[in-house]
């Protein structure tokens, strides 16, 4: 099944909360008052709930990506309209895909972990189960993880991530063998102590790094001992440190990527350097097969307005996964 995702912040005095049922705050009653030239019964206000209760369709999607991830069924695909989600969230099934409903840049979904109260959690995505994420851009979890792979995520792909201002950018922990992060673009902001991707395992499993561009990181790449990190056409630049507990991986760039305005949430690239990418798909095109980051260089496709690759091209049958 396919499961949609709304908007994060509904409109005023209809909120939603995990899927159930919506609470009218007074003023909307008191205009729907207004309009009918009488005060709602219960009945009809009752009414106006089950018409408006999320259902996870297109026409009434889930206003939060955790309303949608506990709703969600093994399987099931979860899109996510463009929108800023100030929230935290644990994907504990194994969907299909979770991710947004489009490759254009601006329309991307936004997990926004700024002035949540500290109850809340500190972390922006937390993946527990086998899953394919991607087209996510993930913000201001400044003193936790944007998104953490845990020890049960085993084979979970990630791809098409921009992860900005947190401490930790993309953390596997634990036995997570297999899981990948490819086409991503994390900037740690210069935040002090801050990793771009770190994998804490000692556990003897492989993780996967490819095509991600690093930069403003205290540390750009973490490895504890035990486990086998594979790296590849990775750009680390700008980091105080660019590997600990690891060496740069075969074909890694240390350049500028040029990004267009990364201060206004911009990450499209402007350096051809980064066309030096690889393809881990098999449908693959010469052309497609040649870039960093989670955008496209921005001479080559139309001022960078999409993610390379797209949607259709990123599933894991054409993986082999």
């Amino acid at each position: 099944d396919t499961i949609f995702t709304g908007l994060a912040t509904p409109a005023v005095g209809c909120i939603f909360i995990a899927g159930v049922a919506a609470s009218f705050h007074a003023c909307d009653l008191a205009w729907a008052g207004y309009w009918q030239g009488t005060v709602p019964t219960a009945a009809q206000i009752a009414q106006m709930n089950t018409s408006m209760r999320p259902t996870g369709t297109a026409a009434l999607p889930y206003p939060c990506l955790q309303a949608a991830a506990y709703q969600g069924a093994a399987g099931d695909t979860i899109l996510i309209n463009a929108g800023t989600y100030q929230e935290t969230v644990t994907i504990a099934t194994a969907f299909d895909y979770v991710g947004a409903t489009t490759t254009t840049f601006g329309n991307w979904p936004v997990l926004f972990g700024t002035n949540l109260p500290a109850a809340a959690g500190t972390t922006g995505l937390t993946v527990t189960a086998d899953n394919e994420a991607g087209f996510l851009e993930v913000r201001g979890y400044y003193s936790g993880i944007g998104v953490l792979g845990s020890p049960t995520s085993d084979g979970t792909l990630l791809h098409h991530l921009v992860v900005d201002s947190c401490l930790n950018g993309v953390d596997f922990d634990g036995a997570c063998t297999g899981d990948t992060l490819t086409n991503a673009t994390i900037d740690g902001a210069s935040l002090g102590g801050s990793t771009g991707f770190r994998t804490t395992t000692s556990s003897a499993v492989t993780v996967v790094l490819h095509n991600t561009v690093i930069v403003n990181t205290a540390t750009g790449v973490t490895k504890t001992a035990g486990h086998t990190l594979t790296g590849n056409y990775n750009d680390l630049f700008g980091n105080t440190t660019a590997y600990s507990g690891t060496a740069a991986g075969a074909n890694d760039l240390a350049v500028t990527p040029r990004f267009r305005n990364s201060s206004g949430n911009d990450y499209r690239t402007r350096n051809l350097a980064l066309r030096a990418g690889l393809a881990l798909h098999s449908q693959a095109s010469p052309f497609d097969r040649i870039f960093m980051g989670a955008w496209w260089p921005e001479p080559l496709q139309n001022g960078g307005g999409r993610a390379w690759g797209g949607r259709l091209a990123w599933g894991r049958g054409e993986w082999g996964r």
